[in-house]
């Protein structure tokens, strides 16, 4: 039963895999997680659709 669900999440990358990933790699600078950040923690209304 807990190996199906692990299966099933192995197979699904999110969006904060993503920025993680970009993160640890350099891909993604300081100011843009910053800024991600503070669009997910809802600071950019704009950014609500």
């Amino acid at each position: 039963m807990d190996t199906e669900w692990r299966d099933t999440r192995s197979q699904l990358i999110n969006s904060i895999d993503i920025l993680l990933v970009r993160r640890a790699t350099g891909l993604m600078t300081r100011d843009n997680y910053r800024t991600v950040n503070n669009i997910t923690l809802g600071k950019y209304p704009e950014a609500k659709q």
